[in-house]
């Protein structure tokens, strides 16, 4: 990657299995490899789930941010796609959002999934066959539960 930074974009930083996942896979990233500063974005901050070794920051203060950007639900993707700070940008399909509860609009859906500002990884074999279904879309790549190195690898090969 030519610029050193990531920031991950989350609706709620805390202790959910997003988060705790996140962490601890940013921890260990760092722990072996450490070349990229990790910034992770929240909407809402809650308890953290681990104490961090990285920046944690609201989500306003991505606006205008370079390097790569991860986006991880549907809200975070949507304000991703118009930040003006870069053009590497990701949506981390982290959970299925569209098949339940109160948001149920496809077409804003479908306008997130097949924007081509945005690259998507699934996290799994089975959420890749059921965007590809649903929207009539390529997913880039797979990572499972949320694995900041293999994510930042297959970014790299992206470029």
């Amino acid at each position: 990657m030519t610029n050193k930074k990531v920031g991950v974009l989350l609706r709620e930083y805390g202790a959910g299995q997003l988060g705790y996942l996140l962490a601890r896979n940013i921890h260990a990233y760092q722990d072996e490899v450490g070349d990229i500063d990790i910034i992770v974005y929240y909407e809402n901050l809650h308890r953290n789930p681990v104490t961090p070794r990285f920046a944690i920051m609201q989500i306003a203060e991505a606006w205008c941010q370079d390097g790569v950007m991860i986006a991880t639900n549907i809200t975070t993707a949507s304000k991703l796609i118009n930040f003006p700070g870069t053009n590497k940008k990701y949506f981390y399909v982290w959970d299925l959002e569209w098949t339940r509860g109160q948001y149920r609009d496809y077409d804003f859906f479908k306008s997130i999934y097949t924007n081509k500002r945005l690259k998507l990884i699934a996290r799994c074999e089975h959420h890749k066959k059921a965007i590809e279904n649903a929207f009539d879309v390529k997913v880039d790549s797979i990572v499972d539960d949320v694995n900041i190195k293999e994510m930042i690898e297959r970014i790299k090969q992206n470029e």
